[in-house]
């Protein structure tokens, strides 16, 4: 990520598009880590990776960002479509992927825009950060995007 990402947001910068970054948390998983033990936790980030797979791009690219964070790098999308793009994602997952106990699994997204949240890919993930922080201090299960755009499950 540290090479490809920041290269993808300035290539569509250059050509005029927008790039839109998406950073996802499994919503609770270290509780569920814990409870059921780290095999069954891969399973579950196993099952998320492939409902990022399902819904994303080929343009798009994801990657693992901590324990249970993902990031994904989405060119040519603005923030409008890259709210639509992560709220499909959010229940996709939440409707699709399990606990070992058989309950839905949860993600909180944040999402940000280059040009309009930074030009670089660091201030744009920053934002996008952010952004996750108040979807998790909001309850969790949603999509915080611009100031004032969030979704909710």
């Amino acid at each position: 990520m540290e090479m490809d990402a920041p290269v993808m947001v300035r290539e569509a910068l250059r050509q005029g598009h927008f790039a839109t970054v998406i950073i996802l948390d499994a919503d609770h998983f270290k509780d569920d880590n814990d409870r059921f033990g780290r095999l069954q936790g891969d399973e579950v980030l196993k099952a998320i990776t492939l409902r990022l797979g399902t819904i994303l791009r080929s343009a798009d690219r994801v990657f693992r960002f901590g324990g249970e964070e993902f990031v994904a790098v989405c060119p040519a999308t603005g923030h409008a479509e890259g709210m639509r793009l992560a709220e499909r994602l959010r229940w996709t997952i939440a409707s699709s992927v399990k606990t070992p106990d058989g309950k839905p699994v949860t993600v909180s997204i944040g999402v940000a825009t280059a040009d309009t949240d930074g030009v670089s890919f660091t201030t744009v993930l920053s934002a996008a950060d952010e952004r996750l922080y108040q979807a998790k201090k909001g309850g969790r299960h949603c999509v915080v995007g611009k100031p004032g755009l969030v979704k909710t499950g």
